[in-house]
């Protein structure tokens, strides 16, 4: 086994800022929007990356911002800490989901892949 973090770890790790504002005990459904919103930045950051063009960020920033526009810091925030904090990661999720375990601890996965030309 390498050593290198799963993409459920990395993601995990990459939303940690806007899950920790959840709170140690968050309701299953705020958990699931934090995570929908840092999937959503993290294929924007990671399409542009692909197709060297700002247009995926843009337009997730566009429709995140629209429906919740106290969000447009922590979308720039987030969009830059992918750009600075996980430039080698470049999988875009494909699938997530997000369950309890046997302990009733929340457990997420995540299906990735990379850029095929």
């Amino acid at each position: 086994m390498s050593g290198k973090p799963t993409p459920s770890a990395t993601l995990h790790r990459f939303a940690a800022p806007m899950l920790d504002v959840l709170g140690t005990d968050p309701k299953p459904e705020r958990l699931r929007q934090a995570l929908e919103v840092a999937v959503a930045i993290w294929n924007a950051v990671v399409l542009d990356e692909w197709e060297e063009t700002t247009r995926y960020t843009a337009a997730a920033r566009g429709q995140i911002v629209g429906e919740y526009p106290e969000l447009v810091e922590v979308f720039d925030g987030m969009a830059e800490r992918k750009r600075e904090d996980f430039p080698r990661e470049s999988w875009g999720v494909t699938a997530w989901s997000l369950d309890r375990d046997e302990d009733g601890a929340f457990r997420l996965a995540v299906e990735a892949r990379l850029r095929s030309d």
